[in-house]
């Protein structure tokens, strides 16, 4: 019997979730900034490091080695 309540709450609690979203909508973002900072910050961390396939001749931060 506890079973089928426990289930029951489950699916009452996933159905009010699925009918009252209590996330905010998505808004658009306005995109700002300093384009050379952001290039600045990504060649002084070492992001091309990991995030460029040298081996296989790939572009810049198109992705790399595998996870």
């Amino acid at each position: 019997m506890g079973v089928v309540a426990l289930m029951l709450v489950g699916a009452g609690g996933i159905t009010g979730l699925r009918l009252y979203s209590v996330a905010k909508p998505v808004e658009a973002i306005a995109l700002t900034g300093d384009v050379g900072a952001g290039a600045y910050l990504a060649r002084a961390s070492g992001c091309i490091a990991c995030h460029t396939d040298v081996e296989g001749g790939g572009p810049p931060l198109a992705g790399g080695g595998r996870i």
